[in-house]
This record gives structure tokens, sequence and C-alpha cells, in this order.
């Protein structure tokens, strides 16, 4: 094909892309979503047959605090919502990463307690239809409880529960042994990340099209 025929296509292909980023910048991001994170800690076991020993995890999982509710779980007073939190480990050569799944029952929550007057529990773990819950990544700290609607950055004590199995998108997770260590359990704006992906992609589509005009 003649190049001049390639260059109105240029310029189309990057007014394209221009018209796109200018529509992302101008539209709002979800507005008052939030991101919940557990890190610190360390597991032992396999996710989907990959095993790993002693490695750091965490635990993430976005949410409308529009949502979050307030009552009362395992007997204390919580904030909780639910979540489709995903688990990824640093196995040292690489890592590994699933959404924990719901099970017999029961889904998983973003929750946070108030154990004592001096003791907070805050982080992820499976609840059923009657608000029983069972252990599973949190973190142990001092007061104050988070009412999950505002940042947060709390240090205190990662525990995850062992032995335990949880179901994930990439087959089971099998921890069996934990050590507990130094956490956070951290909330933050939801990352605007998405859009830039999105753009990328329109970009890349635009960019495999010219090249075999």
């Amino acid at each position: 094909m003649p190049l001049h025929y390639k260059i109105p296509n240029i310029f189309a292909f990057t007014s394209g892309c221009l018209a796109t980023l200018t529509l992302l910048c101008a539209a709002p991001v979800e507005a008052g979503l939030l991101q919940a994170t557990v890190s610190g800690g360390l597991i032992s076991g396999d996710l989907g047959g990959t095993p790993f020993t002693d490695a750091p995890y965490t635990v993430t999982a976005s949410y409308d605090p529009a949502l979050v509710q307030s009552g009362t779980l395992a007997g204390f007073p919580a904030a909780f919502v639910t979540v489709a939190p995903t688990i990824t480990i640093d196995t040292g050569s690489g890592l590994l990463s699933g959404a924990l799944q719901p099970f017999a029952g029961f889904t998983w929550h973003l929750l946070s307690l108030a154990v004592t007057a001096n003791d907070s529990r805050s982080g992820f773990a499976p609840v059923d239809p009657s608000l029983n819950v069972t252990n599973a990544f949190d973190i142990d700290a001092a007061l104050p409880q988070s009412t999950l609607l505002a940042q947060l950055a709390l240090g205190g004590d990662s525990v995850a529960n062992d032995p335990a199995t949880w179901q994930t998108s990439t087959g089971a997770l099998n921890i069996t042994a934990s050590t507990d260590g130094v956490g956070t359990f951290a909330i933050v704006p939801e990352p605007a990340g998405s859009a830039v992906v999105g753009l990328a992609l329109v970009a890349l589509a635009g960019w495999r099209r010219f090249g075999r005009a």
C-alpha cells in the first residue's frame, strides 16, 4: 500500500487514543470504593499443587463502604461486609495468587471486631448466614477497631489459620503451618489502574490494526 494511505491512519489512530484518554480523564473513577489489605506473617503449604514454605502473603479485596454493616459477629461488636478477596503468596521464586471462593454456605467477609477493651481483630474470614465466623487471615492489634468506612493503617500481629484448606480460583490452598509476624491492616481508596489498563488495551488493539493495514 502506498505510504500516503498510511499517514492518515496514523493521525486517525493518534486522535482516537487522545479522545479515549480525554474521556477517561473526564469520567469519574468509581467513587467511594475502598481496598483493604492484610499483610505480614508467613505460611507453608501449597496452592494448586505448587508448594511453598515460610512464604509471605497478602490478602486484598475492594468493596463499597455503603454496604458495610455493623452488628455482632462471634459475640463481638463488629463492622463487616461481603467481599471477594484475592490471596497472593511470594514463594521466593515467583508469585502465586487466587481468588478465595465461597463454600458450604460461607461467604468471605472483610471484618473488624472489638474483641476486648484493648484488642481488635481485623481481616478476612468466611461468615455464614447465621453470622458464624471461621478464622482465616487477620491482624490482631490494639484498638481502635476499624469501622471499614475510612482510610486506615493499623499495625499488629498477622495471623493465618492453620491447618486450613480454602478453595481458590487457581486450585485448593492448603495451609499446613503458619508463623505469626508483624503485619498491617490497611484501607485505601481503590486504585484507578483498571482505567489505565483499559486505555493500554485500546491502544494496543488500534496499533495492531494499523500494522496490518
